[in-house]
């Protein structure tokens, strides 16, 4: 039975390759790279590489787990697994091939390495995941560019906008930390240069003619091998800023999607109820209540951010490692990276799940568009009265008190404008009847055009507003 909520209920998709056994798969896959680049260099036999390499198949996790129980070592156990399975592979020269594993590497050497392999893999998904999402936020920008709807401020009505400029507003957002998300994945690197990072056994290796090792050489053509960048200069272990970076950059992507999630559970509110998460049919929102509709999704990708939000701290507190390293960045990484990826994998699904499913009600976006009475066209009547000749600051002032009294006596602003002087005589009764919310969004539309088309390009955009038609 499951006793974390990621061993069963989230990120099914990223939760395969943190589980136990695919980490020692990882770790196999760079000792069978270094006995290969070794056969390259002349330091083992080719053909023990060949055996190295096929006994990553026979290798078994149940071996790993019992050696360590004796070793309690990690890396050591799963030397000592693969060698084992050497054996297997091949009965007679197995052993002997067995016993060049993890020839002048220390733990690090391979486990950095493998915690590349393992990372690459996890950010693949949760990269095409971001990217799904961005674009079905871009879907709705273009679906809702010309729908208007009120635009808040400190939780206050201000001026108006359109609901497809919210959208472009989170895509772009988003496209902003798929960036960073990779520029910082780039910088996680791997490394071979020994005990604590001077290359001290490397130097003593030599090829099967005697020759003496090029250490640098190998770590670089090591690299190659696995398809990796290694790190200029390491200790034992590479600098761990760049995995608090890398953790802090999957936060911040989740907490962009934390402001979108938390605007769809204002927005689902009665009294506002302009958009609402979908609902299937047989779908509970209480055991009591059975009118209910819950943002749960909504709410449950606000509630995994603050997990993200609180690993980070952890990643940080793994950078200043003792002298060329201590160990007490080791446990906590089995933990906040596997977590950080998965919970930002399972948000991910969950806000394209609302995009998805979203009932938008148009109809209740213009219905709170007057929920003032008209005062939300205060700054328009502000700038018309100025661009006609008087002063911003006596505009104002003017309209702020203005504002006031509508309020206070619980009329229509633009009727309480039609009875002031000062106002009339400068814009006509006539024109004010013009000022209509609906008609005041600005270059939202435009907004919404214009970031489709840089995240998307033209043709893309051309090609779904045909859809619409």
């Amino acid at each position: 039975m499951a006793s974390h909520p990621l061993e069963a209920r989230y990120a099914k998709d990223t939760r395969p390759i943190f589980e136990e056994e695919h980490w020692y798969k990882c770790n196999w896959l760079v000792e069978a790279a270094l006995a290969r680049t070794q056969a390259k260099m002349n330091i083992i036999k080719p053909e023990h590489a060949e055996i190295i390499t096929k006994a990553v198949a026979y290798a078994k996790p149940e071996k790993v787990r019992a050696y360590e129980a004796e070793l309690e070592h990690d890396l050591m156990a799963m030397v000592r697994a693969l060698a084992d399975a050497c054996e297997e592979v091949d009965s007679v020269y197995g052993k002997e091939a067995g016993g060049d594993i993890h020839k002048a590497a220390t733990s690090f050497d391979i486990e950095d390495c493998a915690q590349v392999l393992r990372i690459r893999e996890a950010y693949k998904i949760v990269k095409e995941k971001a990217v799904k999402v961005r674009d079905t936020f871009l879907e709705m920008t273009l679906s809702y560019k010309d729908t208007p709807c009120i635009g808040r401020t400190h939780a206050q009505q201000a001026v108006p906008i359109t609901f497809g400029f919210k959208f472009a507003n989170y895509a772009n957002d988003l496209q902003k930390q798929i960036w960073n998300m990779d520029y910082q994945m780039n910088r996680i690197k791997g490394k071979f240069s020994g005990a604590v990072g001077a290359y001290n056994a490397l130097t003593k290796l030599k090829t099967l003619d005697g020759k003496p090792v090029d250490s640098q050489k190998l770590e670089d053509m090591l690299g190659k091998e696995l398809g990796i960048e290694m790190e200029d200069i390491s200790t034992q272990v590479v600098g761990r800023a760049p995995y608090a970076d890398l953790l802090s950059a999957l936060a911040t992507t989740g907490e962009v999607l934390e402001r979108y999630a938390k605007e769809v559970r204002e927005l689902s509110r009665q009294e506002i109820l302009e958009v609402r998460e979908g609902t299937k049919k047989k779908q509970v929102g209480s055991s009591t209540m059975p009118h209910k509709k819950n943002p749960i999704n909504s709410e449950n990708i606000c509630s995994l951010v603050r997990k993200l939000r609180s690993n980070t701290m952890v990643a940080h507190e793994n950078i200043a490692l003792w002298h060329e390293r201590d160990l007490t960045n080791s446990g906590n990484e089995r933990d906040i990276i596997y977590e950080n990826f998965a919970y930002l994998d399972e948000i991910l699904t969950r806000a394209e799940k609302v995009a998805r499913g979203l009932e938008v009600y148009p109809k209740n976006m213009f219905k709170n568009l007057y929920t003032t009475n008209g005062l939300v066209m205060s700054e328009a009547v502000m700038m018309e009265l100025s661009d006609r000749g008087m002063s911003r600051q006596v505009a104002h002032e003017l309209i702020r008190v203005a504002t006031r009294e509508a309020e206070e006596k619980e009329i229509n602003f633009i009727e309480k404008l039609k009875t002031m002087e000062e106002v009339t005589k400068v814009i006509h009764i006539e024109e004010l009847e013009q000022f209509k919310p609906e008609n005041y969004t600005g270059e939202a539309s435009n907004k919404c055009m214009e970031i489709s088309t840089k995240l998307w390009g033209s043709e893309s955009v051309k090609k779904f507003l045909e859809t619409l038609k």
